[in-house]
């Protein structure tokens, strides 16, 4: 799961995969949404990393994105569509990652971003792990809520 892709098609400085953002995304998210956090980006792993000002310009690509995240959806049983949590989470790892890894322009206002700048959590830290730690972290964390989080969530539902 995106253990070799790097976010931002790239454009930063140092290699950040997707699989780290993903892992973070799950560490901010309520137990209730962390395997929804861990997955948000899942499809990524089988059609690419495409940027948000990119995809608004591929319709097509969005249709080929919703079938994948049907599949997705289905074999986890998570949302199609982002919760709002996950939506917020998402945008706040991704305005703090263009902060503190792309020459950040003098007009942040002319950059799209899914939150404002503002809302960027600047302690969140970015470890730009080799894939294979990405891939060990991320696997440690659907490990994790496999075993103990789903526990958790399921001792709470028969109370």
């Amino acid at each position: 799961m995106g253990f070799l892709i790097c976010r931002f098609n790239g454009c930063v400085n140092k290699f950040y995969s997707v699989a780290e953002h993903s892992v973070k995304a799950y560490y901010l998210a309520t137990d209730e949404n962390k395997l929804e956090a861990l997955l948000h980006d899942a499809v990524e792993a089988y059609i690419g990393d495409v940027t948000r000002p990119l995809k608004s310009l591929l319709p097509e690509y969005r249709v080929i994105e919703s079938k994948w995240s049907e599949v997705v959806s289905e074999k986890f049983g998570i949302p199609v569509k982002k919760s709002p949590e996950i939506k917020r989470i998402d945008g706040v790892l991704q305005v703090t990652e263009f902060l503190k890894m792309m020459a950040t322009p003098n007009n942040l206002d002319a950059i799209p971003a899914p939150v404002p700048f503002e809302d960027a959590d600047m302690s969140i830290r970015i470890n730009n792990w080799s894939p294979l730690e990405a891939e060990l972290m991320f696997l440690e964390c659907f490990n994790e809520y496999d075993t103990v989080i789903r526990s958790r969530l399921n001792d709470k539902q028969t109370k």
